[in-house]
């Protein structure tokens, strides 16, 4: 695990439920994830700017929260959510209610990253009518309904569906903790 964050053990030796081969083939897997991304700034290249449409069910203005986005997330996340610093939002939250995952990303920051509480309850600038504007916003970033699960094929067990979005979501919560373990073994190698 991570000390002083809720990123739990995964290994045996530390109470997790995978042995060494199977951390080291998360590794691998997690490694094969960057792509070679570059982390340069973007260029000023103009793009067309389409609306983003309203996602089905959202609760909250997301053409407001495209000017609160401008104002206090862009610098962040980027002009239309593609991540500089910050996460990129154009993905499909992996959540049953990704508007309130999103709210609640914004509402409360995310521990253990550089992303700080933005509502007014715990000392940012945001009501909670502007929590739901962005989020709103966001959610129409990636194209996904706020209120429904990810759509299945007819027939499809939504169980499955859950179960599949939390493998993921343990999967990308413990890539950077798998990754420290294989360099720490790697080091203790040489």
């Amino acid at each position: 695990g991570v000390p002083g964050t809720r990123m739990p053990a995964w290994s045996l030796s530390g109470g997790g439920p995978l042995n060494d081969r199977e951390i080291d083939d998360v590794v691998a897997f997690v490694e094969t994830l960057g792509g070679g991304r570059s982390l340069a700034a973007p260029t000023a290249t103009p793009y067309p700017v389409t609306p983003v449409p309203t996602a089905i069910g959202a609760v909250g203005d997301p053409g407001r929260g495209e000017a609160l986005y401008a104002e206090n997330c862009a610098v962040c996340h980027g002009d239309q959510g593609q991540g500089r610093m910050g996460a990129t939002l154009t993905t499909v939250f992996a959540a049953i209610n990704p508007q309130a995952y999103a709210r609640a990303a914004v509402q409360q920051g995310v521990p253990g990253t550089m992303m700080p509480a933005w509502s007014q309850e715990f000392g940012g600038p945001l009501t909670s009518a502007d929590l739901d504007d962005i989020s709103a916003y966001v959610i129409g970033l990636s194209g996904r309904s706020s209120g429904q699960p990810t759509a299945s094929a007819p027939g499809a067990d939504r169980r499955g569906l859950l179960a599949g979005g939390l493998v993921l979501l343990a999967l990308l919560l413990a890539g950077p903790t798998l990754l420290i373990v294989a360099d720490r073994r790697k080091r203790g190698a040489d």
